[in-house]
Formats: C-alpha cells, sequence, structure tokens
C-alpha cells in the first residue's frame, strides 16, 4: 500500500526551522508538500512567511502538539492522508521529536504514513555558550534524527564551530551537517530513517523538555522603530523578563517593514515578506510585556543616543569658551599694541590662529536633529548667565533676527505646523514657565523626526556648505 511521506523537524526556539523548512520547500518533490506548522503561541508569525507555498499549510498554535492532550495532530495527520503528497511537520520550539513520534506511533499514523527523514536542527550560535549542557539537553533526539543540521555558524568562529562537532562526535552523532540560511545538503534527505529503530530501543522514559514559558503577542501596527536600537531592546527585554524568544515584524522609521528574529544570544533584523507588524515573544514572564514597554524602552535607548551626541557637544562648548577667552586676551594685547605702535608679529599670529580655532570648534558644532540641538541648548548654558532652562527662555534666545538658532526654530515650527503636530509657539501648549524638556521629550518631535523629507532637509541645512566651508542654515 503506497503511503504518504512523513518528515519531521524539530529543534530548539529559534534554531532556524521555518527557514530551513522554506528551503525544503522548493526542492523538487517538496513543492506539493503539505504541511502541518506548530506554534507555541496562539498566533502564528512563521504562517505568513510560507505564504508563497502553493499547497496546504495546517497551522497547530498555542499547544505543543507532542504533550497536547487534544487531538490537534492525529485530526490534522488524518485530514491530509487522502494524498500521497509528503506531508512535513515542523514542531514547536520546545517539543521533544520522542515524544512526537510517541503520539503519532500511539495514534496509529504509520497506517497511514511512512516516516521519510527525521531533522532536528541546532542553533550553532546558542549551543556554543554551554556546549556540554545543550547536547545533554538533546541528547537523545540529536541521536534518534536522521540529520543533525547545525544552523547559525556564521555567527561564530571556526574554532568554535570545530568544538561543537568534536563534542558531537564524542557521543556518537556522526550525521550532523550545516545549514546556512536554510541551504543544506540536499543529497541528506535521501537516507534511510532509524528514527523508529531508536524509539523502539529506547528503554528511558521521554519526558517533555520543562518549560515555564508563556508569551505575548503584541501589536506593532501603529509603531516605527529605530531598527538600530533592535539588538539593545532585546537584550533589556530577554533580562528583565526572562525571555528565550522573539519573533515577528516591525516598521522602521522610513514605515519599511522587517523581519525580527532573536534567541538568548542573537538579534537578527531581516527581510520581511509580511504586511502586519506584530511580534511574538516567549519566556518565563513574556505576558507582562506590553506595547507601552517596549516602546519606552525604545525611547530610552533613543534619547541615550541624543543625550551621548550632546556629551559630545558639550566638550567642544568647553572647547570653545577657553579658545574664546584666550582670543578675548589676545584681541585686548593686540588692540593695544597697535595704539603703542609696537605690534609683535608673534602675537598678530597668535590671535589669528585662536580666531581660526575658534571658527574651527563652531563650525564642527553641528546638530544631528532638533532634540539634540534642545538638550544641547538646555545643557551648555544651564550656569551662563543667560540660562536656557524654560520655554520662555528659548523662544528669547531663538528670536534674533538672522541668528542660525532662529532659521533652526522657524524651521522646526514650520514643519511641525504642516504636519499638523503642536508649534513650539503655542503658549498653551507650552507655557513660558515650562521646561524645556517639555519640547524635547514631546512626542510630536519624535514623530517628526521619524519623517524621512524632514531630516534630510534639516540635515541639508544643519551641514550646509559653500565653496567646502560649513555655512550651516545661510540657505534657509
Amino acid at each position: 500500500m503506497n503511503k504518504p511521506k512523513l518528515y519531521l523537524i524539530n529543534g530548539p526556539l529559534g534554531a532556524g526551522k521555518t527557514t530551513f523548512l522554506k528551503e525544503m520547500l522548493n526542492l523538487p518533490g517538496f513543492k506539493d508538500a503539505r504541511v502541518i506548522e506548530n506554534e507555541f503561541a496562539s498566533t502564528s508569525i512563521d504562517t505568513q512567511q510560507l505564504h508563497n507555498h502553493q499547497a496546504e499549510v495546517q497551522t497547530i498554535a498555542g499547544v505543543c502538539i507532542c504533550c497536547s492532550t487534544g487531538d490537534e495532530l492525529t485530526d490534522a495527520l488524518e485530514s491530509l492522508s487522502r494524498s500521497l503528497e509528503p506531508v512535513i511537520i515542523e514542531a514547536t520550539g520546545v517539543a521533544n521529536s520522542l515524544k512526537l513520534i510517541e503520539k503519532i506511533v500511539v495514534a496509529d499514523m504509520l497506517e497511514k504514513y511512512d516516516i521519510a527523514h527525521a531533522i532536528f536542527v541546532l542553533d550553532g550560535a546558542e549551543a556554543v555558550h554551554d556546549i556540554e549542557q545543550s547536547i545533554a539537553l538533546y541528547k537523545n533526539e540529536l541521536e534518534a534524527a536522521d540529520t543533525v543540521l547545525i544552523s547559525k555558524t556564521d555567527l561564530i568562529s571556526s574554532e568554535q564551530t570545530s568544538q561543537l562537532m568534536n563534542a558531537l562526535q564524542q557521543i556518537n552523532i556522526s550525521h550532523a551537517s550545516f545549514v546556512y540560511d536554510g541551504s543544506f545538503d540536499k543529497n541528506l534527505l535521501r537516507t534511510e530513517s532509524h528514527i523508529l529503530d531508536y524509539f523502539a530501543l529506547l528503554d528511558e522514559d521521554i519526558v517533555n523538555h520543562e518549560d515555564d514559558s508563556n508569551y505575548t503577542i503584541v501589536d506593532l501596527q501603529d509603531v516605527q522603530f529605530d531598527l538600530d536600537y533592535m539588538e539593545d531592546i532585546w537584550k533589556e527585554l530577554r533580562l528583565r523578563f526572562g525571555l528565550r524568544r522573539l519573533k515577528g515584524d516591525a516598521y522602521d522609521l522610513k514605515g519599511k517593514i522587517w523581519h525580527l528574529e532573536a534567541t538568548p544570544a542573537q538579534c537578527r533584523v531581516g527581510p520581511s515578506s509580511s504586511a502586519i507588524a506584530r511580534i511574538v515573544l516567549i519566556g518565563s514572564d513574556a505576558r507582562s510585556i506590553t506595547k507601552s514597554i517596549i516602546q519606552s524602552l525604545q525611547g530610552a535607548y533613543y534619547m541615550d543616543n541624543n543625550k551621548q551626541s550632546v556629551q559630545k557637544l558639550l566638550v567642544l562648548y568647553e572647547q570653545y569658551k577657553k579658545v574664546s577667552l584666550k582670543e578675548n586676551q589676545l584681541s585686548r594685547q593686540l588692540s593695544k599694541a597697535k595704539l603703542l605702535h609696537n605690534i609683535n608679529p608673534k602675537l598678530v599670529m597668535d590671535y589669528k590662529l585662536a580666531k581660526e580655532k575658534l571658527q574651527s570648534i563652531s563650525d564642527s558644532m553641528t546638530f544631528e536633529n532638533p532634540i539634540v540641538w534642545m538638550m544641547y541648548k538646555f545643557e551648555a548654558y544651564k550656569n551662563e548667565a543667560q540660562p536656557i532652562q524654560t520655554m520662555q527662555n528659548f523662544r528669547i534666545h531663538c528670536s534674533k533676527d538672522g541668528y542660525v538658532c532662529t532659521k533652526r526654530f522657524t524651521f522646526l515650527n514650520d514643519e511641525l505646523k504642516g504636519h499638523g503636530l503642536t508649534v513650539l509657539t503655542d503658549h498653551e501648549a507650552y507655557q513660558d514657565t515650562d521646561s524645556l524638556a517639555r519640547a524635547f521629550e514631546s512626542p510630536d518631535i519624535s514623530r517628526l523626526l521619524a519623517n524621512e523629507l524632514f531630516m534630510a532637509t534639516w540635515n541639508k541645512h544643519e551641514f550646509y556648505k559653500e565653496n567646502r566651508q560649513p555655512r550651516k542654515w545661510e540657505n534657509y
């Protein structure tokens, strides 16, 4: 009796199972393969990645098919058994391969399917952090698999790769190979499966992987991220909420959607085929994470980056004040020397050099965005005779005709108004006694900075040059 072939794919959370599956579905003989995809969360992110596959994709979400007491897996296999096209099961990252075999055997699915090949994807980038523990955790599954594929070796050194391979060979795992962004040795799938033999001879109990994880799904449709901070955000979330996995999609500041993948030792951002921005987070306290928490972390890292820029500018400002003091002293000495008709060539040269140095520092003091500009004004003038701590201070500072800061202020308000946002001249929204911090911490300013055209125009003025010489805002 001809029966459809059944392929099993398993491995830890984030190991690259779906990436491998997508590559497998492009192979001859698998174009019409049906897929049973198991998701730990109640909503599948990976289904969107498989949307181009022409055959049926069934998703079992919110339960682990190897430890569920329900009939989700049996029902799915039953419904797909009427065709001879192969079926591929992609297990959730907390599944046990041998427990999955047990479920298949007990449900009499071997009467309807031939198990063709069992693949275990081992995350190389995670495993090398504790090779002994990683191998011990998955020892039986590694031995039982027909093929062990080590993923993400591009993220580790050749020495670490050799150490991992040697450790596998020490427990007689000779069927290990590598998978690079889904690509693998296609001949491996032709080898005969022995997983049922291993299962039949295994004397010890098969236990599910201990896992206290829960999950949350965060809708990010109305959120834009500076993805340069994604790794920092992931690290903070992982430490605070015991996360093991992040996957999904998010918009960058330009409105382009990107796919996000993260496990404890890595965070990756790549092209996305999804039209929905949302992420799944899995970990011991994942359910406590909300969109506002993620947004606040991004804001904190973004503000930290701006603060770093301000600190560099404050160093330049201190240099500027010192050189300015010296230039004033030299100017006074030179004016006296001229009146006494006792001009010293060295004094003339020192004065010229001081003026050039002063101009050079001034030219280098540019502001990458309006937040950095306002934060700098707030900090730099804090102890000056005319501090810029309040909105009134700031508006007065930016009211002198022809002054560069006046041009910046005018431009910023025109853009805010043009985008339907609150202008800084609105005395009800920004009262005179309000701290200037209200402006540079304003969500409206952050929204404006996310606009690519606005930032391009700001930079065009801020870094404007004539004859290769900085002429900030002279073209405005």
